[in-house]
Order: C-alpha cells, then structure tokens, then sequence
C-alpha cells in the first residue's frame, strides 16, 4: 500500500512515471519530537535575548525546534523571515516574533 502511494504521488505531483529498480517504505511511528513542558517559556526568554541591545538583530533562530515540526511550516516562517530582512529593512527579527500574537 505504502508503495503504490508513493508513486502514485511521483506520477501525479512530479510527472515521474518510470518505475524505480528498488522501493524501501516504512512507516515511523512516534517520530515527531514533543516539546517539553516549559518550552514556551524558554522561548520567550530567547526571543528576549535575542531581540535586547547584545545580540540586536544579529541573529535570528528558525527551525523545529522554536515553532513547528513540519517542514512546510519552517519553510514558511524562513520566507517571513527573509522577507522581513529585505522589505522592511527590519534587521531586529528573531524568528520569535509569533510569541508576541
């Protein structure tokens, strides 16, 4: 089942019709990492380090490990950030800024 899946969707999404010479296919259970209890709390904190007069905007943090596990979802926080660099000429962002909203 697993198989077909996959390339039903390389045939759909990637137009890839070629049957490949070798298939492995797995399901990982338990594989998306759970944040501790406290987490958004140390968060706060680093948005706060980051964004106070030592570190002023020379750094920002993006990535799984300060807002969320899928890759779908850092890809777009890397654009909002990127973004944020280059039209608003805003060099203070540290990636944290959600924890504000």
């Amino acid at each position: 089942m697993l198989k077909s899946r996959a390339l039903g969707v390389l045939a759909d999404h990637l137009k890839i019709i070629t049957p490949p010479s070798s298939i492995n296919a797995h399901i990982h259970r338990n594989c998306i990492a759970q944040y501790t209890v406290g987490h958004l709390n140390r968060l706060k904190k680093i948005h706060s380090a980051l964004a106070s007069p030592t570190w002023s905007g020379r750094l920002s943090v993006l990535g799984s490990s300060y807002k969320a596990v899928g890759i779908n979802d850092n890809i777009a926080l890397a654009h909002e950030v990127a973004h944020a660099y280059t039209t608003k000429h805003d060099h203070s962002i540290t990636g944290l800024e959600w924890l504000r909203s």
